[in-house]
This record gives C-alpha cells, structure tokens and sequence, in this order.
C-alpha cells in the first residue's frame, strides 16, 4: 500500500510554470520604435529648415547695401535707353558695379549674385513690351535669361580684380560677356531662320498640290476623274460630262470720271 502511495504522490500534477499574459503586437497604446525615430527626424528637419531660414533673413540684411546698389545700378543703365535717353546715367551705373565687385567681402557667388539682380532691374523695365505680345510669363523668363550675362560679368570681374589695371580687366570680361551674348542670340536667329525656311518649303509644296486640285477642279477633270471611280464609265471609253454653266463673275463698277468744273469766262 506504501509503493502504490508512493506512485500516486509521483503521479501527481508538479508544473510550476509561470504563466504571462498573451502580447498583441498591433496594440495603439504603444508606438512602434520606427514611429518613435520618426518623430524626432521631422523635428530635426523642421529645426534645421528654421534655422537656414534664418541664416538667410540675416544675410540679406547684412548684405541690403550691395543689393541696393545693384537694383539701382540696373535702374539706372535702363534709363540711360531710349525712350529715357539718359545716356550719363551709364556711367553712374558701371561705377556702382565696380564698386560692388571691388569690395572684399563680395565673394565669387556674391558676384554673380549681384551680377544677376543688376541684370534683373535692367531687363525687367527694358522689355515690357514683350509681354504685350507672348504674355508676362515669358517676359519674365527673358529677362532671367538675358541677367544671367551681366552675372557672369561679374563673377569674372571679382575674379581679376586683384589684377593691376583692374578696370581695363573689367571692361575686357564684359566686352567678353557681350560677345557672348551677341553670339549666342545670333545662333538662335539663324537656327529660327533656318526653321522658318524649313516651314515655308513644306507650306510651298502643299500650296503646289492644293493650285493642282483647283485645277482639277475649275477644268472639269476632277468630276470625270470621280465619274470613273464611280464605274460610269470603263478604261478607255469616252466620258462625257453634262455640267451646269457657271454664273458668270460680277462685273466690278467702274469708277465714275471726275467731273471737270467749268472755268469762268469774262464777259
């Protein structure tokens, strides 16, 4: 009785397992690590995008001055043109620019960042006219294109302006920026020309076909050519045509003669 005892104390259940809770992977209340990382990436990004902002608003008011003058400086070339004619104000304009290009806070960049708003005031008010016909969109856009010239003119200036004779140097990069100009517009003329041409022998050509069909038509061959592929008539058999007869043309009016007045006569 004591080994059959012993049994069913062995037999007994002895399982002390810890038992936890199940773990729901999906559950909201807890934020994933990757929406943990997430959120301090777009607060970085949101902190670095204000501070550039403001790293830039100190840099235009640090810099306003040269900005200033550069604006005028564009002004001032552009009323130095017709229909203004103030032909001096020329002169004050390029000494603004090399007073900007001279100074030695004003970098490469800086250069050819003035060199561009220059060029912005100087087209801008110089081409107005142009948005009468294609609109102001590519107005603008011209005169973006047309400032990127004096901007390289003034990357080259700051470029050479430690140079001894330094202003026969600056007159040297713009009358080579303005050879530039002058050759690139007169490739894009010629390419246009070239284009037009192009256009006007294809225009020629169906003019040619379209003088033949009229042909055709006003002298009664047409009608016998669709008569046949009709099946009125087979190949080789006469076709005769009975069409009605055209109204003649209005004749125009003559003009009357003037009338000749009658001279007086003494008596």
């Amino acid at each position: 009785m004591a080994k059959s005892g012993r049994r069913r104390d062995w037999a007994k259940a002895t399982d002390d397992t810890d038992i936890f809770p199940a773990v729901d992977d999906d559950d909201p209340a807890e934020p994933s690590p990757t929406e943990e990382d997430d959120q301090p990436a777009e607060s970085e990004r949101f902190v670095d995008a204000r501070l550039r902002l403001k790293r830039f608003g100190r840099a235009v008011v640090d810099r306003l001055p040269q900005l200033s003058v550069a604006i005028v400086a564009g002004l001032a070339l552009c009323m130095s043109f017709p229909p203004f004619g103030g032909w001096y104000l020329a002169i004050a304009a390029f000494a603004m620019l090399a007073w900007l290009r001279t100074r030695e806070s004003t970098t490469l960049a800086g250069g050819f960042g003035y060199g561009f708003l220059f060029g912005l005031a100087f087209y801008l008010p110089l081409l107005p006219w142009i948005s009468g016909l294609v609109g102001a969109f590519p107005w603008i856009m011209l005169a973006a294109m047309e400032a990127l010239f004096p901007a390289l003119f003034g990357l080259g200036a700051v470029a050479v302006r430690r140079l001894s004779g330094w202003p026969f140097w600056f007159a040297a990069v713009w009358a080579a920026v303005a050879f530039a100009q002058e050759a690139y517009i007169g490739h894009k003329l010629v390419q246009q020309a070239a284009d037009l041409r192009t256009q006007n022998v294809v225009l020629a050509s169906q003019n040619r076909g379209y003088k033949k069909d009229v042909l055709a038509i006003t002298s009664g061959s047409g009608d016998e050519e669709e008569a046949r592929l009709n099946g009125y008539a087979k190949p080789q058999e006469r076709l005769y045509l009975v069409t009605a007869v055209p109204s003649p043309s209005p004749a125009t009016p003559a003009s009357p003669a003037p009338s000749s007045s009658a001279s007086p006569h003494a008596h």
